[in-house]
């Protein structure tokens, strides 16, 4: 049975491509699973940028995401987790367009930038599926 689509609001979005213009390219090596994303109902966004921890503030309206006052820890971390971190941070950035295929999530900002992210798999008890964290 397939499941229905995922809402933006409540599911942990595992970031797993990057996007430049019209180009996709996948995540740096090792990354997978590592960058995270949930939209609160009450507009609130958290997650991981796959280094530090962050929160902010997401207002939708129709297809667009504008985000606000997102503020994450300051830890450095190795070059292919701070290399995740900066391109997911220049994305959840002011004024963004997002988009739900089912269970993927496309966000892309003003400047072409963008990410690409999928709904973590529901388990036949309720729970979630996938990576740990």
């Amino acid at each position: 049975m397939s499941q229905p689509p995922a809402p933006l609001t409540g599911t942990t979005w595992t970031v797993t491509s990057l996007v430049s213009g019209s180009v996709a390219s996948s995540l740096p090596e090792g990354m997978e699973g590592a960058a995270r994303i949930v939209f609160g109902k009450d507009g609130s966004v958290h997650g991981s940028f796959g280094c530090n921890g962050f929160r902010g503030r997401a207002a939708v309206s129709g297809s667009t995401i504008t985000f606000d006052g997102v503020d994450s820890t300051t830890m450095m971390c190795p070059d292919p987790r701070m290399k995740l971190e900066r391109a997911v941070l220049a994305v959840l950035d002011g004024k963004t367009t997002y988009r739900i295929d089912h269970r993927s999530l496309s966000v892309t900002a003003e400047n072409g930038e963008g990410i690409g992210a999928s709904a973590r798999e529901k388990t036949p008890t309720g729970g979630t599926a996938g990576t740990a964290g």
